[in-house]
């Protein structure tokens, strides 16, 4: 890494792209090598580490001379690499497809072993912009290996969902969740008791405002918990993001509905390091009153305060 950083002219993002894919193409070489040698263990290795680089090139796209065709080509060869490193697993991860209303979300269960027993189940809900090759080893290897069903997946407005499909964010992330704890439940290898949601990053407002909606969640961590978005620009970024713009005057002058579900969500440990708080929650089992529906994502996000 400090090589390929080393030979990045300063400030010039295609400099930046161009290092980081070329040595990620040196990657895959290594990898491409040492499978055709039967050295699966090195392969995926070197798979990961390629889809790593690929990644790293995708941060810095939108700053290049022509960022539409150097996205599609690096996405697609990041997201190639990772499909590698992901079927030389033991066992191999599964692929999936999420319905999600009129089509499907893709995404990655891993398995901590062959069997058919229900496992406990980690679902990882990434951030705005990270890639399936940040959230893997951050936490999801780590599941994996204490015995957790994984699942990884892109929701709207993250990676393939945006970049090949256009699809855009949604504040409502209830709508996103709901769909992958049904897909989850039809599956015989999962407990539908001990279904546990993570989010990073911008997930940390999305999960804490699922489970305010989804109750078949056992447990969920915001990684750090983003309590409000409408400070430091968050609200202007919803709205862009989200393709969203709902004025002050228009919030519903009345949500004891939303707060009290909110109220709800029994807050049962904080733990931080760097500044960055990890808040985790229990959500109840049942919720006695309909949620009332929002018209800004400000107020819905703010009702969270009360937790």
């Amino acid at each position: 890494m400090l090589s390929t950083a080393d030979r990045v002219v300063d400030g010039d993002a295609d400099s930046w792209c161009q290092e980081w894919i070329a040595t990620a193409q040196r990657l895959v070489t290594v990898a491409e090598g040492c499978a055709s040698s039967g050295h699966q263990v090195s392969a995926r290795a070197a798979y990961l580490r390629a889809a790593t680089y690929y990644a790293m090139a995708l941060s810095s796209v939108d700053a290049t001379k022509d960022p539409g065709a150097l996205l599609q080509s690096t996405f697609t060869e990041h997201r190639r690499c990772f499909d590698a490193y992901a079927e030389l697993l033991d066992p191999p991860a599964e692929r999936v497809k999420i319905p999600y209303e009129d089509q499907t979300m893709p995404g990655y269960l891993f398995r901590p072993a062959k069997t058919d027993v229900p496992c406990r189940t980690l679902i990882m809900n990434n951030g705005s912009d990270g890639p399936m090759t940040s959230i893997w080893p951050a936490v999801s290897a780590g599941g994996v290996a204490r015995g957790y069903n994984v699942l990884i997946f892109d929701g709207p407005g993250q990676q393939s969902m945006l970049f090949e499909r256009g699809v855009p964010f949604r504040h409502d992330w209830e709508h996103v969740i709901t769909p992958v704890v049904d897909f989850l439940l039809a599956r015989s290898d999962v407990d539908p008791s001990q279904i546990v949601l993570y989010g990073i990053s911008q997930a940390g407002y999305w999960v804490p405002r699922a489970v305010a909606f989804e109750h078949r969640i056992a447990a969920a961590i915001a990684d750090p918990g983003a309590m409000t978005s409408s400070s430091r620009g968050g609200r202007r970024c919803l709205q862009h993001c989200c393709s969203f713009s709902t004025p002050a005057t228009s919030r519903p002058s009345t949500g004891s509905s939303t707060k009290e579900c909110s109220r709800r969500l029994r807050r049962s440990g904080r733990t931080g390091s760097g500044g960055q708080n990890r808040t985790a929650w229990t959500p109840p089992s049942t919720c006695s009153r309909p949620l009332a529906n929002t018209t800004s994502p400000t107020w819905s996000i703010r009702s969270r305060l009360h937790c």
